[in-house]
């Protein structure tokens, strides 16, 4: 229960920090946050209930989402972009 816990807390904490980048017009870094803060709630709740996946897609890591939700999560796949070490 205890790394359920610290996805959730994680994903507050990003989420907050994603706030702050908005008012200081870091969009590209809220945007991001954004979405890491919502692959960690999923990744929380898929530990929660005993199930895991691999993955950085929100999409993938929900399981049939609702269309409003489906919509949102592709959005946010959007703005995760994978560090590049050359």
């Amino acid at each position: 229960m205890k790394r359920v816990e610290d996805w959730v807390r994680q994903a507050e904490r990003d989420l907050e920090a994603a706030k702050y980048s908005k008012q200081g017009n870091y969009y590209e870094l809220a945007c991001f946050l954004s979405q890491q803060s919502a692959e960690k709630a999923a990744r929380g709740l898929l530990q929660f209930r005993g199930i895991e996946r691999r993955s950085h897609s929100v999409l993938h890591l929900l399981e049939n989402p609702a269309d409003d939700i489906r919509g949102c999560a592709s959005y946010l796949d959007k703005q995760y972009t994978p560090l590049k070490v050359p």
